[in-house]
């Protein structure tokens, strides 16, 4: 936990940089046009933002009179974070594993949306839900939610588990982070990842160790361990199997890939060995600018 509180300074620091580098006003939440949030059909009087017009609305009344969208300003911003908790997740070759990053991921998002003054909750799942923090803005959570995380007993994956994690999410609109190595069946996912869009802002940032699609040099038999059942199994690994394991990642990674390019969504890809705290904070602060 020290190392984690320690990489929240480096948060800090590139979030002012970062934030310095914005022109003024560019702030936004996921909610309609400049952090707007619906509020009833008005009339339009001339000289106000021609964007607001609601033109279905317009051509009901019989075009007489022309009428808006009306907005109340949306400051605050609620985040979520769909944490994997699955025995995959405990995989790492290097500094950490892809559980220990997503702790400290979720350390770095908690700290910069409680520094923004926004509402954060947590829900970490495997086959069900293993971890739940409701939406607030505690500065305990800062230390609440990676400890929980880490403390969590894995589990075998399960399809199901993203969808539950996704129907217990808040029903009022949402920034989303979904944090996992993303190794689910393409079709479950893709209906998860759906139902998710539908209401929600969603941000994927897969974790993934390089190992997991580039096997050592050495080649010969070696006791593999799973760690989703805890199965263990001997297998000899020569060159052949080595390409055939890096294409079937390849695949497997085109196709989640794909799902993300049919929602459209936009996230980012880690390595426990990396710096993540740059591309970070990039990708925090341009979720809250005004979209284009």
């Amino acid at each position: 936990m020290k190392e984690i509180l320690q990489r929240l300074k480096q948060v800090n620091y590139f979030i002012n940089w970062y934030s310095l580098s914005l022109r003024p006003g560019k702030w936004f939440s996921v909610y309609r046009g400049a952090g707007m949030e619906f509020e009833k059909i008005s009339r339009y009087d001339f000289g106000e933002d021609p964007r607001w017009i609601n033109w279905k609305a317009t051509a009901r009344f019989g075009g007489m009179r022309t009428y808006k969208n009306t907005y109340f300003e949306e400051r605050e911003l609620r985040l979520m974070l769909l944490v994997d908790l699955s025995g995959s997740m405990d995989f790492g070759s290097g500094r950490a594993s892809k559980r220990r990053l997503s702790a400290e991921v979720a350390a770095v998002l908690t700290h910069s949306a409680l520094r923004f003054g926004d509402s954060i909750g947590c829900i970490g799942y495997s086959s069900g839900i293993d971890v739940y923090w409701p939406p607030g803005k505690k500065r305990e959570y800062i230390y609440q939610i990676p400890n929980s995380l880490l403390a969590a007993r894995s589990a075998t994956r399960s399809g199901s588990g993203l969808s539950l994690a996704v129907e217990r999410l808040p029903r009022k609109r949402a920034l989303v982070f979904i944090l996992s190595d993303f190794f689910d069946d393409p079709p479950v996912l893709g209906r998860a990842l759906e139902a998710a869009r539908r209401r929600h802002d969603v941000v994927p940032i897969m974790l993934r160790d390089r190992r997991e699609s580039e096997l050592p040099a050495l080649r010969g038999s070696f006791r593999l361990r799973d760690l989703e059942d805890g199965g263990v199994q001997r297998v000899w690994i020569g060159e052949k199997k080595a390409r055939a394991f890096a294409e079937y990642v390849e695949g497997q990674d085109r196709e989640v890939q794909a799902l993300f390019s049919r929602y459209r969504l936009d996230g980012l890809r880690l390595c426990p060995d990396e710096d993540y705290i740059p591309p970070l904070a990039r990708l925090f602060l341009s979720r809250r600018r005004r979209r284009a």
